[in-house]
């Protein structure tokens, strides 16, 4: 494994305290995240993050939020869609590998 595989590979960091929170997939209809397996952690009242968005092994993006990972909506067990929580945010982009998707870094 390259210098750049081990940085990229999330097996990398578990020994740091990384866990997994949730499994996403795309709903077939909206194209938007839906957040399974869900975690306990993920509605933990907490509001300082160091997260990874991992496809496989690779982690494709890596950031801090000052926000909860997710706020759960009422009568669902999704993540409310929208910047106050940071799995919220990212679920509601849709398909972000979509070329024709705006140039947030979110979405890239």
């Amino acid at each position: 494994m390259s210098v750049l595989e081990k940085l990229l590979n999330i097996n990398t960091y578990v020994q740091d305290g990384f866990s997994k929170v949730a499994d996403v997939r795309a709903n077939p209809d909206t194209g938007k995240w839906e957040l399974v397996e869900q975690s306990s952690s993920l509605y933990e009242n907490h509001t300082s993050w160091v997260y990874a968005v991992v496809v496989g092994e690779e982690i494709v993006k890596i950031g801090e939020t000052g926000l909860k990972l997710g706020i759960k909506k009422q009568r669902t067990d999704q993540p409310v869609l929208n910047t106050t929580n940071r799995m919220g945010r990212l679920a509601g982009f849709g398909n972000t590998f979509d070329a024709n998707q705006k140039p947030d870094t979110d979405v890239r």
